[in-house]
């Protein structure tokens, strides 16, 4: 880190435990209202891997740049990504509580953050734009092809959020990366026999990474 060292390490420390803590709140809401849900808790050790992957991403984000509004907000954006996979891979659930206020926060960040250092809020709608329309139309040809759905509404609404925080220039970067990634994941488990094909993936673990990986682009670490 080029500038602020310090202070980007407690950020980083403390989205860590604020993706935790998002995290075991989510996890507990699934539990009051599916009760029979057997992964809606988070063990300890999961936990703990969960807190310092957030702040090993955030510290990648800030790596040789100076800690600014926009990069804080970057690193926030990957905690949010964390928490969604965290709390897909358990329950397969995406829940709109946690991803509609996210959005309406990514359209106000491209409305307050200076441009072009962040998104201006052209390229964040049409990013949201292209993220929903791009997995609605996945989702509708799952129901062609397999006459059930391939993926479910929540990661309709992911690709969308996921719109709004990278914008145009990487939505279909951080798409392709997701997609790419269930698929290999999704032969890797038939092969295993652990699924079967025509089984739909936890596509949003996916996504996130997909999503992490266009916020470390826009951070200048690839291009």
């Amino acid at each position: 880190m080029s500038t602020a060292p310090l202070a980007g390490v407690l950020l980083a420390i403390g989205l860590g435990g604020a993706a935790l803590l998002a995290t075991r709140l989510l996890l507990a809401y699934i539990a009051r209202r599916e009760p029979e849900e057997p992964g809606a808790t988070l063990p300890p050790v999961g936990g703990a891997a969960l807190a310092v992957a957030v702040a090993v991403a955030a510290l990648l984000l800030f790596w040789n740049r100076p800690l600014t509004a926009v990069v804080a907000v970057q690193a926030g954006w990957a905690a949010a990504l964390a928490v969604i996979f965290t709390v897909d891979l358990r329950v397969r659930y995406i829940l709109d509580i946690w991803t509609a206020p996210l959005a309406l926060l990514a359209v106000l960040a491209a409305i307050a953050l200076p441009h072009p250092a962040y998104l201006s809020l052209r390229s964040a709608l049409t990013g949201g734009a292209i993220g929903l329309v791009l997995f609605a139309a996945f989702y509708g040809l799952g129901l062609l092809v397999f006459r059930q759905a391939a993926l479910g509404l929540g990661d309709v609404k992911l690709a969308a959020l996921m719109g709004l925080m990278v914008g145009t220039e990487r939505i279909l970067t951080a798409v392709f990366i997701g997609v790419c990634l269930g698929g290999v994941a999704s032969l890797f488990l038939v092969a295993l026999r652990r699924a079967k094909l025509g089984d739909a993936p936890a596509y949003g673990t996916y996504l996130t990474l997909g999503g992490y990986a266009a916020l470390l682009g826009a951070a200048g670490l690839w291009h």
